[in-house]
């Protein structure tokens, strides 16, 4: 089975994390004009639920396994990922729940998408510590043209 070079999954994490944090912002103009728009426009935060499943089933099928095979600690790392993975997925269900349902009020939706933006940013942030790590993958630096010992 063919997997990604650990420069491969580097560059699709940060494609990846460039297109998540270009519709948060989608999402935070949306908010802005919740209060005034009738109804208001939640295509946008759906969206980013959508990018985001993405996101990390790409992580799921391949940072995962790199991480478990890189070193001694690659399998705590891996397992952080994948347990925050499923904490996210959980926090996505439910709020598409919530805004299909249509039972909650608008401030409410705002405040939880607010919510959920915030804990995203965080986790993006926290995720990009281990995943651009120059040994998060059990590299060893290459140094070019090293002239001394």
């Amino acid at each position: 089975m063919f997997r990604l070079t650990p420069n491969d999954v580097r560059v699709r994490v940060h494609e990846d994390h460039v297109e998540i944090r270009s519709r948060v912002q989608e999402v935070r103009d949306a908010l802005r004009d919740a209060s005034s728009a009738s109804p208001p426009r939640w295509g946008p935060a759906l969206s980013l639920c959508d990018a985001v499943e993405r996101h990390m089933e790409f992580e799921d099928a391949e940072l995962v396994p790199l991480l478990s095979a890189a070193d001694a600690w690659g399998s705590v790392r891996a397992g952080s990922v994948a347990a925050n993975h499923r904490v996210q997925g959980s926090i996505i269900i439910a709020l598409r729940e919530d805004i299909r349902a249509g039972v909650r009020s608008t401030a409410e939706l705002v405040d939880e998408i607010r919510w959920f933006l915030g804990a995203l940013e965080r986790d993006l942030e926290s995720e990009e510590d281990v995943v651009f790590a120059d040994d998060a993958f059990g590299e060893e630096a290459v140094v070019s043209e090293q002239i001394d010992g």
